[in-house]
């Protein structure tokens, strides 16, 4: 899912990275979401990870890095 190239890393990945895999994920038709109405979204750490491609990493990791590039004032938890 990682739009990124294979040199990127979790710490790595830009806005505009995480908006695409995000997008990607959620929304694309193919995506494990997009063939129904969208009600709910899973936005477990686990699932945020495996979204931008990175499955391996901890909560701890992608949470981290998710709030460097989104204000928690633009995210409800």
């Amino acid at each position: 899912m990682n739009t990124s190239s294979e040199e990127s890393t979790l710490e790595t990945l830009t806005s505009i990275e995480w908006k695409q895999s995000l997008q990607k994920h959620y929304l694309a038709v193919d995506s494990p979401y997009g063939h129904q109405p969208l009600e709910w979204l899973d936005v477990t750490p686990e699932e945020l990870a495996y979204a931008i491609g990175f499955p391996e990493v901890t909560q701890e990791e992608v949470l981290s890095a998710f709030m460097r590039i989104f204000s928690r004032k633009g995210v409800l938890r």
